[in-house]
């Protein structure tokens, strides 16, 4: 009893009510029931390029909608900007009057979403009604036109929630960046913003583009706003910044007033909304500077989330040509360009597994797991996590969201949002084996995924790839992540006595 105690505490640590519901039960078992410690992956992270969905340096991707005749529009790149030209719906350009967007240009927009879930695809989405993004001359049709179109957006959308990595309020003035236009009022921002909040789901979420817009639409003071610390129940908790001048100087060509104060708000309310844009130029007279050496510190405060990855080519060669020699031992030697690459977003190593090696027929299983966000941001999309065993053969799978708790289930740390940049997160799932689960050896994977209809890699489903290193670590077939194995038994009458 004294070793099954032992070998359970340790590696369970502090136990939460359930888990120490559950230890009366647990003590009652023969000792080999007890999680231990496995190493049959390699628990250092890779260096390989991990795409995984709504991460990395984009690739802008520039569609005019027409009022009828719409060409569909069908990017193949992992992540897309879309920068999507609606000022044809505008009396001021159209010469017709202010108009509703058409079934033509809205069915067009769906077909280009579709496209992207075929591909496995993410987008960040931003709206303009300056043509083609050129920066010359908007034409923002009624506050209420406006509106309207944002709520036919809306409803194309939220069918499409696993693709839309953010939306852009954009909207106002050139590239749709909020100003130089005289539409670009804070009422005017106001009512888009509360309007995209209104039509778009709460697993999307939106960007203004300086933190004085977002303190303007709360009403707080931009001086304290490192005090504005959000929850899921605010209706501010899905907003952040987009940042088209990226480490472009002190101010960041005008995003900043107080860089200091705005970055330490940018560091709780990134981790849960999307934060990117695109790169200022190199400048000597500047200490904030768009290199590896800056991002590699200051990326993890604002959790960068995406980059332009076409801009600017001097920036972005100069990356590939740097060394990274930060803080980072792994990482000692490598291109900066590939050290951001790798730091981009959320990016999970499992560090540590552990689980109960032999568990008797239809009975109970433990795994403990250690997973560390070696990435800037963290994950913002929710996501199932499932656990896959398989005997090479059949292969059962079990759902964290659907466990029992008078099955004697539970699982702790879980929710893979909350598994926070530069934090190991302890993973913890109780489970009971699927009574038609045969004596014999299985493999153990984790997939985080979308978990809709669909299985694996197919349409829809998202599956998030690990980074840690190994050939045998990620199955391609089940879009899962390796973690060890274990063996079912013969149930016996001692088992439950």
């Amino acid at each position: 009893m004294v070793r099954l105690l032992c070998q359970l505490l340790i590696p369970i640590v502090l136990l939460s009510s359930p888990a120490a519901h559950y230890l009366s039960e647990l003590q009652s078992v023969e000792w080999r029931r007890a999680p231990e410690e496995i190493a049959q992956i390699s628990y250092v992270e890779s260096l390989e390029e991990i795409q995984n969905p709504g991460m990395g340096f984009y690739t802008p991707v520039y569609i005019k909608y027409l009022i009828s005749g719409n060409e569909l529009t069908a990017p193949d790149n992992p992540l897309v900007h879309l920068r999507l030209d609606i000022s044809e719906f505008s009396g001021s350009c159209n010469k017709k009057g202010d108009m509703e967007l058409t079934q033509d240009m809205l069915d067009t927009l769906e077909g280009t979403l579709k496209f992207l879930e075929w591909n496995h695809s993410t987008a960040i989405i931003r709206f303009s009604y300056d043509p083609l993004f050129q920066g010359r001359q908007t034409y923002e049709p009624s506050m209420d036109i406006i509106l309207r179109h944002q709520e036919q957006i809306g409803e194309v959308l939220s069918r499409h929630t696993e693709v839309v990595t953010s939306v852009e309020c954009g909207l106002f003035g050139k590239w749709g960046e909020m100003h130089s236009s005289k539409r670009c009022t804070q009422e005017n921002f106001n009512l888009a913003i509360d309007k995209w909040l209104e039509v778009l789901p709460d697993s999307i979420p939106i960007s203004v583009r300086t933190p004085g817009q977002y303190c303007e639409w709360l009403g707080i003071d931009r001086s304290t706003l490192s005090e504005n610390i959000t929850t899921p129940k605010d209706k501010a908790y899905r907003v952040g910044i987009y940042n088209d001048g990226y480490l472009a100087n002190a101010s960041d060509w005008g995003t900043y007033e107080n860089r200091e104060e705005e970055i330490a708000w940018l560091s709780h309310q990134g981790r849960h909304t999307v934060f990117g844009g695109e790169i200022g130029t190199i400048s000597n007279r500047e200490t904030v500077q768009p290199t590896v050496e800056y991002m590699s510190v200051e990326g993890f405060q604002t959790h960068t989330t995406y980059l332009n990855g076409g801009w600017h080519d001097s920036v972005i060669n100069a990356m590939k040509r740097d060394r990274y020699h930060g803080e980072e031992e792994r990482y000692q030697g490598v291109s900066g360009y590939d050290y951001i690459l790798n730091r981009m977003g959320y990016r999970f190593v499992v560090r540590r597994v552990a689980v109960t090696k032999e568990v008797p027929e239809g009975d109970i299983f433990i795994l403990l797991t250690d997973i560390e966000n070696v990435g800037f941001a963290n994950l913002v999309k929710p996501k199932d996590l499932e656990l896959i065993f398989t005997d090479g053969e059949e292969t059962y799978t079990k759902r964290v969201s659907q466990l029992l708790e008078e099955e004697g289930e539970f699982a702790e740390n879980a929710d893979s949002r909350e598994w926070n940049s530069r934090e190991l997160a302890k993973v913890h799932v109780v489970l009971r084996l699927p009574e038609d689960m045969p004596v014999g050896e299985y493999q153990i994977y984790l997939r985080l995924c979308a978990c809709q209809e669909s299985k694996g890699n197919e349409l829809y489903d998202y599956p998030i790839r690990f980074a840690n290193e190994g050939e045998n670590f990620w199955n391609e077939e089940l879009s899962a992540n390796f973690l060890g194995s274990f063996s079912v038994r013969e149930s016996i009458k001692s088992d439950t006595e």
